[in-house]
């Protein structure tokens, strides 16, 4: 069961009647992903619609979206039709996505009928300066998209007073939990829940400051087993691990999390995998200086850049021209950035085969304990 059987399951149901949950916080951040240009008014209106609305007009104009690996059409149309959702109200659509700025960023807000609102942040679409932003949080102290997620709150929390629920899937999650830290402190007070769904964490200079310690509190993380995202960067510590149907990195899709009832179910533990990788990219950062970073992750997508595609769908649909203009780039790097970046992606793989050491060591003292007990 996931949250599409959920709908069948509980769509019957609105939440006047059953309260909010953790499933209809996934399904509205997965909802989020669709593009409502010209369907769902900006922060300048306050006229709404409501989300069956929302869906035929997006229909009717017959919208044409990047592909992402976890299609919100899906869940969009399933949840028009359910009593549950159905009747929720949009509003407040902002979407700036700006190259030279380096920003990819999207929120709404729905005024649930519960009497409370739930805003939502996009996470990263296939748009390659949407995931060079994603990358910027290793060095910067706070990305242009994160400036845009706590102002875009406040002026929310200004419009509306009612109690507010923040969330987002992937970057969207981080997004949301920045904004609930640094917005204004009246905004703060109207805060019950915040949802990071799989959302990347936070360097060091923000996990420190007091604002993203008191904001702690009221932060769920939930992370598939296999997480290649809720991974990176320094992240909540309680976290609600998900069992998964998908494979390695498509757990991070939306869809393949198991859902039973109102809730996610646990898988076990995070896989091994999945913590190794955390480990790894963890020592690998604490190697790097800030500015080695913005060296590194800038010279990967400038080349990314030369390709002269916008998105990876793009590249994928045109391989060969990409790679020959990859390696054009590539080939006219100067000595210094080719030198930074060979150094950089070497300690990669030292810290990849350190972590990789200490877990060997780990099991192996686990093992002669576990002996030492069946003997002694």
């Amino acid at each position: 069961m996931n949250m599409m059987d959920y709908i069948d399951w509980r769509g019957d149901l609105s939440m006047a009647v059953a309260p909010f949950n953790e499933v209809d916080n996934l399904i509205l951040s997965e909802i989020a992903y669709t593009d409502f240009d010209n369907i769902v008014k900006g922060l300048q209106s306050d006229k709404t619609i409501t989300l069956s609305e929302a869906h035929e007009a997006y229909t009717t104009l017959k919208v044409k979206q990047d592909f992402i690996g976890h299609d919100p059409r899906k869940v969009l149309k399933k949840a028009a039709e359910a009593e549950r959702f159905k009747n929720i109200r949009l509003g407040y659509y902002e979407k700036e996505i700006d190259v030279k700025k380096e920003v990819q960023f999207t929120a709404l807000t729905y005024f649930l009928e519960d009497g409370t609102i739930y805003v939502a942040y996009r996470g990263t679409d296939s748009s390659i300066v949407g995931w060079r932003e994603d990358f910027n949080f290793v060095y910067l102290k706070r990305t242009e998209g994160q400036n845009n997620a706590r102002n875009y709150l406040s002026k929310v929390c200004n419009k509306v007073d009612k109690a507010v629920r923040v969330g987002g899937h992937s970057k969207g999650g981080n997004l949301a939990v920045y904004a609930a830290a640094f917005c204004e402190e009246d905004c703060k007070d109207k805060i019950i829940a915040v949802y990071s769904n799989d959302g990347p964490g936070f360097n060091p200079e923000i996990v420190q400051t007091p604002e993203y310690q008191g904001i702690l509190n009221k932060v769920q993380l939930f992370m598939p087993e296999f997480s290649v995202v809720g991974i990176l960067l320094s992240n909540k510590n309680e976290r609600k691990i998900i069992d998964s149907n998908g494979l390695g990195v498509k757990q991070h899709n939306p869809y393949t999390w198991k859902v039973l009832g109102t809730e996610f179910i646990e898988a076990e533990k995070q896989t091994l995998t999945s913590i190794i990788m955390e480990e790894t990219f963890s020592k690998w950062y604490d190697s790097l200086s800030n500015e080695q970073a913005e060296e590194v992750i800038s010279t990967m997508f400038d080349l990314l850049d030369a390709t002269g595609a916008d998105t990876f769908a793009e590249i994928k649909d045109n391989k060969r021209e990409s790679l020959k203009r990859l390696v054009k780039a590539m080939r006219g790097m100067d000595d210094s950035t080719q030198k930074a970046f060979t150094e950089a992606f070497s300690k990669l793989i030292a810290s990849s085969w350190e972590t990789i050491a200490e877990e060997v060591k780990k099991t192996s003292d686990k093992i002669k304990e576990s002996l030492t007990q069946d003997i002694f």
